[in-house]
């Protein structure tokens, strides 16, 4: 159970670096996906040093080639799960809820906060987070029973 807080501890880190990147590039103008794809690529990046460091350290795990190659295979599957969840909320969930006073209210607040009124870019921001909640369930499993394995 303390493996796992600090998992999320760890993981709310990367999330945040995560969105702060991608805002930055899809806001700026580049394409949700690949902005999705440069975040995820830059924040799992951070998270390795940081799990192999604090995480995962008991496990003797020592931060070296092979082991960030094990973790970026995990990380692979995890994006594909964060891809598959973004294009579906992005295309289906969210054109639902913006059908919904609440959330239109929702997206409203995040515009005015975020100072832009462009609909798409307010939703994609959501339907990243749902992505790495998603990705996180299998991302732990991953590096729980393949990137730090007990030896």
């Amino acid at each position: 159970m303390l493996r796992f807080l600090k998992f999320c501890i760890v993981g709310g880190t990367g999330t945040i670096v995560n969105l702060i990147i991608f805002g930055i590039l899809n806001f700026s103008g580049m394409n949700y996906m690949l902005s999705s794809i440069i975040s995820f690529i830059l924040s799992a990046t951070f998270v390795y040093e940081i799990n192999t460091l604090w995480t995962f350290k008991d496990r003797g795990h020592k931060s070296s080639k092979k082991l960030w190659v094990k973790y970026m295979c995990v990380s692979t599957c995890t994006l594909g799960i964060n891809l598959l969840t973004l294009y579906l909320s992005e295309n289906y969930l969210m054109p639902v809820l913006n059908n919904y006073w609440i959330f239109q209210k929702i997206f409203e607040i995040t515009g005015f906060l975020l100072k832009t009124n462009n609909i798409e870019k307010i939703t994609a921001l959501y339907s990243q987070c749902l992505g790495i909640g998603v990705g996180t369930i299998f991302n732990f499993f991953g590096s729980n029973f393949i990137t730090y394995k007990k030896k």
